[in-house]
């Protein structure tokens, strides 16, 4: 698998509908790292990750695929964003004390990609691959997502999710492993917002593209019926898997 760029069509809402990623998580990775001069974010996206470590380093590169992605990414001074793919990243070897890939690794050509972060990595240079699934929040709206995310998306989702499915046990990562912290991210989102992020999903473009129609139309009302007042925020807990690696 190759680096595929599944999101420039809704690039909009991937940039508005997205959990933020919790300070203790980029302050772990400083804490690892062997310095903190240059951090790169790998499949950007929006910069989310970016954003999160211009706190600890001194500057950041960071690339997606996608160029829709990167025109709604939040720019900062210490941000270089590029346009690039995960199998030819266009910076000099050994520079980077960190790199990060959240919500991505398993979109790439791992062989290519793990060949390219060797290469830019100092020795000593730590990896880091986080994913997160899908939200808990409660027994019956946890239902009603799984329903969507398995059973209306099921035939669109690309072969990596599997991946994250399987909690990232089985990608195969190439480093000499480190034991993590158990990671907690959360969010407090209205139902607006949950709609925005299920209607973020490539799953769901895959399925708009061969169906002509909005896949929520199928669990819509149910969900609304579900949540009750649109104003309510819940607490939405996300399962994160998170792999760091050192570079020797």
């Amino acid at each position: 698998m190759t680096s595929v760029d599944d999101f420039s069509a809704i690039a909009r809402d991937y940039a508005r509908y997205r959990p933020t990623y919790p300070d203790d998580l980029f302050r772990y990775l400083a804490s690892i790292s062997p310095g903190h001069s240059l951090a790169l974010d790998c499949a950007t996206g929006n910069g989310q990750a970016a954003r999160g470590l211009v706190d600890f380093f001194d500057a950041i590169v960071a690339f997606d695929i996608s160029v829709d992605q990167l025109k709604h990414a939040t720019l900062h001074p210490k941000i270089y964003y590029i346009a690039a793919g995960a199998e030819a990243i266009p910076v000099q070897e050994g520079q980077f004390d960190l790199v990060v890939v959240t919500q991505a690794l398993h979109w790439f050509d791992l062989a290519e990609f793990y060949a390219q972060a060797r290469r830019i990595l100092k020795p000593g240079g730590v990896l880091a691959a986080l994913a997160y699934q899908v939200f808990e929040t409660s027994p019956d709206i946890d239902r009603i997502i799984s329903r969507y995310y398995t059973q209306v998306l099921g035939p669109f989702w690309s072969s990596g999710i599997r991946l994250v499915e399987e909690n990232y046990q089985t990608i195969p990562f190439p480093f000499t492993e480190k034991q993590p912290p158990e990671i907690d991210m959360e969010t407090s989102w209205n139902i607006n917002e949950i709609l925005g992020y299920l209607s973020s999903w490539s799953a769901t473009t895959r399925f708009m593209s061969k169906n002509g129609y909005h896949p929520l139309r199928e669990i819509e009302s149910e969900l609304l019926a579900a949540w009750g007042n649109p104003a309510r925020r819940r607490i939405l807990h996300w399962p994160v898997n998170l792999k760091v690696g050192v570079s020797l």
